[in-house]
């Protein structure tokens, strides 16, 4: 990189943080030749900036079990706690790329090494980071029990009918069904049944199970770029493991959107091997966790025809993983199922919040009404 000073013609904020950025990730570089001690610091450094930012404020120890508190009750009024809330993602995020731009073209063994003790020290650490983003854990605690310990159905039974669980005060969707899929409320029974009724334990539990799943996404996508882009791989793995937001989501808020992409990865990875009913099989179990990936379906079944060699075989393909998804559906549905609106249709035609379907359905109202435009949306 040039020594040269900013050019004079440059007046752009944006471009000067861009250089003053690549400055400080330059002079890193060349801290030492030994990039697996570089990145080790960088990640020793990002483990004190999550400690002392979110964990030393916002553990499960300072603030204790208490229902619905979140990060804009926690800071409201308290300038000096947003500031610092905001400061530490921006700290996170520059380290972040300081470490990505360290990985660039770098295979050796030690470096794996440090990457993956990096992610899982701060993973480890931001497990006791109380849930502050949203009670979405809180909700898939109560309804993993409703399943396990209570002998109900979430997607039937709302946490409001089992007063008499000490987490239910805990959920904001207390009269809600299940907004998620079968697979997951199956993971959240199993997790439920293991940690039993302790509070911190079951908090913990879910979050231990969404680390894992992260982990498996590390793997897969370390998997793929050591087949098809080696010299990217240690780079692409630590785009995604040290991704503070990945990390906040994830070990911090216990958000189970891991596991969905978890089978998204494992679609991805089938797919480079031109395992497409196996792919397709994958998406479709990401789907029956959160339904989003269900929109990669016909993306999966439209590569898989076009890899077969003719019309018979693009016919056996399409059959045997069509049917193979249907099955797995069933499966997963089975345990469940007593008729009804099992996908909480009702329910979802009144969540628009923003996104692609809420603008369909305001444009929709004017002519088809409030119910019937939600209904089409």
């Amino acid at each position: 990189m040039s020594s040269q000073p900013v050019p004079a013609s440059s007046k752009s904020y944006a471009l000067r943080i861009t250089y003053y950025v690549s400055r400080i990730t330059y002079s890193i570089s060349r801290l030492t030749a030994h990039r697996p001690l570089t990145l080790s610091l960088i990640s020793l450094i990002s483990l004190v900036s999550y400690f002392f930012g979110l964990l030393l404020p916002y553990n499960l120890f300072t603030l204790g079990l208490k229902p619905l508190i979140n990060i804009a009750k926690l800071t409201r009024g308290d300038a000096l706690a947003q500031v610092r809330f905001i400061l530490t993602f921006a700290a996170l995020s520059g380290l972040y790329y300081l470490a990505w731009r360290l990985c660039r073209n770098v295979q050796s063994r030690r470096a794996w090494i440090v990457l993956l003790i990096g992610a899982l020290t701060i993973n480890i650490a931001m497990l006791f980071l109380y849930p502050i983003d949203a009670a979405d854990i809180f909700d898939n605690i109560i309804r993993g029990r409703i399943t396990a310990a209570h002998g109900g159905n979430p997607f039937y039974d709302t946490p409001i009918q089992f007063v008499s669980d000490p987490l239910v005060y805990y959920a904001a969707w207390r009269k809600s069904t299940s907004a998620y899929g079968p697979l997951w409320e199956l993971l959240a029974a199993a997790v439920s049944r293991v940690v039993g009724e302790g509070k911190l334990i079951n908090v913990l539990g879910f979050k231990i199970v969404g680390v894992a799943f992260y982990f498996g996404c590390i793997i897969l996508i370390a998997a793929v770029l050591k087949r098809h882009a080696p010299e990217r791989a240690l780079q692409g793995a630590c785009l995604f493991a040290l991704n503070p937001l990945v990390i906040y989501e994830t070990a911090g808020n216990g958000h189970n959107d891991i596991v969905m992409v978890f089978f998204i990865v494992l679609a991805m990875y089938a797919a480079t091997r031109n395992w497409f009913t196996f792919a397709a099989v994958a998406v479709t179990a990401g789907a029956l966790v959160k339904f989003i990936p269900a929109l990669l379906l016909p993306i999966v079944i439209t590569a898989g025809l076009r890899a077969q060699p003719d019309m018979r075989a693009r016919a056996r393909y399409l059959i045997v993983t069509l049917l193979t998804c249907a099955v797995l559906a069933v499966v997963a549905y089975a345990p469940f199922w007593k008729g009804g609106d099992l996908l909480a249709i009702q329910r979802r035609e009144g969540l628009f919040t923003s996104s692609l379907p809420a603008v369909l359905q305001a444009q929709l109202e004017s002519s088809m009404g409030v119910d019937a435009s939600r209904r089409a949306a």
